[in-house]
C-alpha cells in the first residue's frame, strides 16, 4: 500500500461505522485498530480523514498528540471561514 492508500479505506470504515449505528466507544475501537494497521502499511495522509467523524479526530489526536498544538482546532477550517 502506498502512503496515501489508507485514506479511502478509513473513509469507507467511517461511513460503514455510521451506517451500522456504532456508538462512540465502538467507533473508537474500530478506528484505533484500523489506524494502527494502516500506519503499519505506511499510510501517511491520516489528516485527509479529519472532520469526517469527531471520534476519528479524537483517536488520531490521542495517537499522535505531537502533531497538534493544544489550541489547534480538531479539523481544518472550512474555506472562507475565520
Amino acid at each position: 500500500m502506498g502512503w496515501t492508500g489508507g485514506t479511502g479505506i478509513m473513509q469507507a470504515a467511517i461511513a460503514g461505522a455510521d451506517d451500522a449505528g456504532l456508538d462512540a466507544l465502538e467507533r473508537a475501537a474500530l478506528y484505533k485498530r484500523l489506524l494502527d494497521a494502516l500506519e503499519d502499511l505506511d499510510w501517511d495522509t491520516q489528516d485527509e480523514c479529519m472532520g469526517e467523524d469527531p471520534v476519528f479526530d479524537a483517536v488520531l489526536r490521542a495517537q499522535h498528540p505531537d502533531w497538534y498544538k493544544p489550541e489547534e482546532p480538531m479539523a481544518p477550517d472550512e474555506p472562507g471561514e475565520g
